[in-house]
């Protein structure tokens, strides 16, 4: 296949994406491929929520190894294969101490220009702020599911997660008002349909957020099978309040569409919607480095180092 590129990483043969996610399935090849690196630091999760699985399997209470961590960096860098950095979990923020260890090492490897982000439920989201390597975060990803924070609880099964007047401080106190950025699940019952959306967006608004995008749940497992629900199925170039860009796609793999909308308070917030439609790629779409000190050819694979 042309989308498919044989590199060494660790003197062993990986077969990594190399082609563009493009306006149709037929996607350019990308003669310099890079993956992203999502790095997780703990399985472990406070939240319990019905379409995730990490709070179902015994949690391995392993810590990050730094100097093996950066050897990872140093070989990716190298080999100029880094993309992004990911920083993910379980919840992010359990342990402030090891974020903060990691962010020092990504940044004593990889320099000041490095893209990282990381994604967090908001559990611990005003405490991060005192982080000594806080400033080499470039985005945070809060995953919020619901518009209204009594629903928000309710899918998150817990009530330890970031509230709209965490959000609404932690905006108020950093410069960076494109730091965070929101992340909704799609899912039946709660933000199911174009009108909710909305009314997401305009809370998105209300909290001065730039970004948000909406994800259709991957087949996990039988919640997210049955309360599954399908972008595509919502008309969403109908809406005249969401300017649409067009859609892209990943081959058959992945397909998103991007639109513009303009809140009620006159934000112009970034949006776009996403579904995974093949979780068992034969190749290595993104590379992870695990709690347990293993880099994986991507999720669920084989390791590497």
């Amino acid at each position: 296949m042309n989308n498919i590129k044989t590199v060494n990483i660790f003197d062993k043969q990986v077969l990594i994406k190399a082609n563009c996610c493009c306006e149709t399935n037929k996607c350019l090849i990308n003669k310099y491929p890079k993956l992203n690196l999502y790095i997780y630091i703990n399985d472990m999760c406070n939240a319990r929520c019905s379409f995730c699985n990490v709070y179902k399997k015994e949690s391995n209470k392993s810590i990050i190894n730094q100097i093996k961590l950066k050897e990872v960096l140093h070989e990716l860098q190298n080999k100029n294969l880094l993309g992004r950095i990911a920083i993910a979990g379980g919840e992010t923020t359990l342990d402030v101490n090891i974020l903060n260890d990691t962010l020092k090492s990504i940044y004593e490897t990889c320099g000041k220009n490095q893209i990282v982000t990381m994604n967090t439920n908001g559990y611990k989201l005003l405490e991060i702020r005192d982080m000594q390597y806080f400033n080499v975060l470039t985005g945070i990803h809060i995953s919020r599911h619901h518009y209204n924070d009594e629903n928000n609880r309710d899918i998150f099964q817990t009530s330890k997660i970031a509230s709209l007047n965490d959000i609404i401080t932690f905006q108020n106190s950093v410069k960076d008002k494109q730091l965070l950025r929101l992340n909704c699940n799609l899912v039946q019952g709660y933000i199911d349909n174009c009108t909710e959306i909305k009314k997401y967006l305009n809370m998105a608004g209300s909290l001065n957020i730039f970004r948000v995008g909406f994800v259709s749940l991957m087949p996990l497992n039988q919640f997210c099978i049955d309360n599954f629900v399908d972008f595509n199925s919502l008309n969403l170039e109908q809406e005249k309040e969401l300017v649409g860009f067009g859609r892209t796609y990943d081959l058959d793999i992945c397909e998103c569409y991007n639109a513009l909308y303009v809140s009620e308070v006159g934000k112009p917030i970034d949006t776009y919607f996403r579904k995974v439609k093949d979780l068992n790629c034969p190749y290595s779409r993104q590379l992870v480095y695990t709690n347990d000190n293993k880099l994986i050819c991507g999720f669920n694979q084989e390791p590497i180092y």
